[in-house]
């Protein structure tokens, strides 16, 4: 979508050409030319024409998309991640909230829902250490200062019944 968006004046010009509307596609499908017409009104012409109907639709597609296929890729990554998946969840889901496609409210939800699907204290810690958020301790949600305070306990513990285990006595 992303490549025909970046084409868009090219695609606008080849089919606004004389060789383009003399071209019969229909016989190089092996179609009847009694089949439905594949670019009269409602063709490729028209289609790649229509501002309004076509190129605005895949503006605000790719819109939400492009975080969407991001967030995928660093997850797919070989990179440390958990905090750069909070981060990205959380500017995925304010990028919906701001668009203007009619399916937004339904975007918003499924992310949602999947995001509460996976969620684990892990990535609130893995944001509140990113040393790429350091800088943002202020920006601190509930989720982030709980998961980073379960990790610091965590270590915690462990140090003491490390400790505690290296001072008892051998029996």
């Amino acid at each position: 979508m992303g490549r025909m968006l970046r084409l868009k004046a090219e695609l606008k010009y080849i089919v606004d050409l004389p060789e383009y509307a003399q071209q019969d596609f229909r016989k190089k499908r092996g179609e009847d030319a009694d089949d439905e017409d594949t670019d009269g009104e409602g063709g490729v012409r028209a289609i790649l024409l229509d501002e309004e109907g076509f190129w605005c639709p895949l503006v605000e597609a790719l819109k939400i998309m492009t975080p969407i296929v991001r967030l995928l890729r660093i997850c797919d990554g070989e990179r440390p991640a958990m905090g750069k998946v909070y981060d990205k969840m959380f500017l995925l889901t304010q990028r919906v909230e701001k668009s203007s496609v009619p399916w937004a409210a339904t975007a918003k939800k499924k992310i949602e829902e999947r995001w509460e699907y996976l969620h684990s204290f892990m990535h609130g810690a893995g944001y509140a250490f990113d040393p790429e958020f350091l800088e943002m301790t202020g920006d601190w949600d509930e989720a982030v200062t709980n998961g980073a305070m379960e990790i610091i306990e965590r270590i915690c513990l462990r140090k003491s019944s490390a400790r505690a285990s290296s001072q008892s006595p051998p029996s």
